[in-house]
């Protein structure tokens, strides 16, 4: 697998660098180019180098400032380096461009919660499960989010959801016996 992420940054990274000329600015060579950007930006985040992540982010933008996506990893990026207020900024954005988008909610819940402001993390945990359901690690998300909240009843539905969708979930399994629950 590490050979296949490697294959892909030089590739990514060598279609950022190309040469370009004048008439390639057409806006599907502009989205192509953000999407490299983005999609390098996630292999920065993988081998835990978040500068340079918001440095491909930044670029992802100023190319296709209508994407919604680079603007959700350039907030995980902003979050990562401590700059929480224009990584709250940039999930709004992101999800103003495309309010159903599951990465954007699932961060920008993240943040919320960690903000203690579990209503809004709730929220958007939420939103994001209508999208999709299934979505183990957005459950668990949640449950915390009901839990911190002083709701054991929800946070039991969501731990117990996690362990039908995955038995051996450690965290969900915890999660429950912590509100004295049983799967």
């Amino acid at each position: 697998m590490a050979g296949n992420v490697e294959t892909a940054f030089q590739l990514y990274s060598a279609y950022i660098n190309r040469p370009r000329q004048a008439s390639m600015s057409s806006p599907i060579e502009t989205r192509l180019l953000a999407l490299a950007y983005n999609n390098r930006s996630t292999i920065f985040f993988d081998r835990g180098d978040p500068m340079a992540a918001l440095g491909d982010c930044d670029d992802a933008v100023s190319a296709d400032p209508k994407s919604y996506l680079p603007y959700a990893n350039r907030g995980r990026a902003l979050w990562e380096l401590g700059d929480t207020a224009r990584a709250m900024a940039d999930f709004d954005k992101s999800l103003e461009l495309e309010p159903a988008g599951i990465f954007a909610l699932q961060l920008r819940g993240l943040l919320f919660l960690e903000r203690k402001s579990f209503a809004a993390a709730i929220k958007d945990f939420s939103a994001a499960l209508k999208a999709s359901p299934d979505e183990v690690g957005i459950l668990l998300a949640r449950a915390q989010a009901y839990r911190d909240a002083g709701n054991a009843a929800d946070a039991a539905g969501d731990y117990r959801r996690a362990l039908t969708l995955k038995p051996d979930n450690k965290q969900a399994a915890q999660g429950l016996e912590a509100l004295g629950s049983k799967p």
